[in-house]
Order: C-alpha cells, then sequence, then structure tokens
C-alpha cells in the first residue's frame, strides 16, 4: 500500500496507516 507521505487535499501529509483507514472508511461509507 502507500507506505509514504502523501499530501491530502487541503490536509497535513498523511502517514500509511492513516491513508490506509480513510481509503477503507471511503469504500465503507
Amino acid at each position: 500500500m502507500y507506505c509514504r507521505t502523501i499530501p491530502f487535499v487541503g490536509l497535513k501529509p498523511v502517514t500509511c496507516y492513516q491513508l490506509g483507514f480513510l481509503f477503507i472508511f471511503s469504500f465503507v461509507s
């Protein structure tokens, strides 16, 4: 998965764990 710090939209760079959580949460919601 994305284990690098990727700049989010208007948000601070997220980590691999945070990005993975948001990625799954987007699919669930």
